[in-house]
């Protein structure tokens, strides 16, 4: 008996001490697969092409951890404005049915530290459903103007078309009963699941509140049934057979979609299969140039290595410090929806629909708006260009 609690006594004073090596053991492997992955695209990629969907979350990773220099990442972000001026002057915008384009760029200009502005937030989600269905794509759609709406913690003006409620509701209609999440009918997708699960998170975990009882009822059980399903699908290595084969890409969102609810995928039991994590079958992808690759077999590339630093600066956050990829109120400050601005006024003194104004017309809206109400000063939109905070 004596030795017992002798033992157990050595075992409390070492536990702390084993699991600090543990973590520090842990952001070593992910920073040295990080480190090399952004090696590998910086040497195949382009920051010149703004824009585009693997050049902007490189630049959005960069952003979120301080890991470029500043006057690169300036650079660039001056340049993702410049791409969204010049797509504004087109008939579509951004995109005449991908909202999700709007979501990206958001999201990029946020995590380096810029403000997208209160137009380009709003027309690509709370104003979307003016000129076009959030959920044209599917419920990609509601997934990503949630999570950025959170990601900003932007407050809603009362004539939005959509809010956070009936975002959530579309990505609930969405949910396979005892499985996971559709992309628009039909049977339960790995990838869409673990997105539907990223923008749900904060209210899973309460860290939001607010929806009705009956919401976050059915919330909290179309969740716990997606974590299940994830559970079942894994393979003995630790991967997902993604669509019709395994992928990296899949690996890296449900990395994404665990870290952003808080659970250890390294540790946690419903994720390991012969002691094998998500996280070491993302690594598996990984190339000897650093790079990682869509299938086992494959040659690295610029979107399996996009989403796997996504996943991987999910990682170190959550290892770090506890926090979220797409929590970033600490980054920039949130856009600022105008007391008694409305969709309708904006459409009036435009004489055109709201999301049709450029970043350049907003400032002039904004002008003629104070001297009309009478008002200068009570309220303040974006400018020509999002600023640093």
């Amino acid at each position: 008996m004596k030795r017992f609690l002798t033992a157990a006594l050595v075992f409390a004073l070492l536990c702390p001490q084993m699991l600090r090596v543990q973590g520090a053991q842990r952001i070593d492997m992910i920073e040295d697969a990080f480190s090399a992955a952004v090696k590998w695209f910086e040497k195949n990629g382009d920051f010149t092409q703004t824009g585009s969907s693997s050049q902007d979350w490189f630049a959005f990773c960069l952003g979120r951890l301080d890991e470029e220099d500043a006057d690169t990442l300036d650079s660039y972000f001056d340049d993702l404005w410049n791409y969204v001026e010049e797509a504004y002057q087109t008939d579509d915008r951004l995109d005449a049915v991908r909202a999700t384009e709007w979501h990206r760029i958001c999201l990029t200009l946020a995590a380096g530290g810029r403000n997208p502005g209160l137009e380009l937030v709003a027309d690509g989600t709370y104003y979307r459903g003016y000129t076009a269905p959030l959920n044209a794509q599917g419920v990609n759609g509601a997934i990503w103007a949630l999570i950025t709406l959170d990601a900003l913690d932007c407050e809603l003006p009362e004539d939005a078309c959509d809010d956070r409620e009936s975002m959530i509701s579309m990505i609930l209609d969405a949910h396979v009963p005892g499985e996971g999440f559709t992309l628009s009918g039909g049977e339960s997708d790995l990838d869409i699941t673990a997105h539907a699960l990223t923008a749900l998170a904060p209210y899973y975990r309460n860290a939001r509140t607010g929806l009705s009882r009956d919401t976050q009822m059915l919330l909290t059980q179309s969740v716990e049934e997606s974590l299940t399903y994830l559970s079942h699908q894994q393979s003995q290595n630790g991967g997902f057979p993604g669509d019709g084969s395994p992928s990296s890409e899949t690996c890296a969102q449900i990395l994404i979609a665990l870290c952003s609810l808080d659970i250890d995928p390294l540790t946690d039991t419903r994720f390991l299969q012969n002691g094998n994590s998500v996280l070491s079958a993302l690594l598996s992808y990984q190339q000897p140039n650093g790079g990682f690759s869509h299938t086992a077999d494959g040659d690295s590339d610029l979107m399996a290595t996009g989403q796997a630093l996504l996943a991987l600066t999910a990682c170190k956050l959550y290892f770090q410090d506890g926090s979220a990829l797409f929590d970033l109120t600490g980054r920039c400050q949130s856009p600022e929806f105008p007391a008694d601005m409305t969709y309708e006024i904006m459409k009036r003194e435009l004489g055109t629909a709201a999301p049709s104004m450029t970043p350049v017309l907003i400032a002039c809206v904004s002008i003629a708006m104070i001297v009309s109400l009478g008002a200068a000063g009570v309220f303040t939109l974006r400018r020509h260009r999002p600023r640093k905070k």
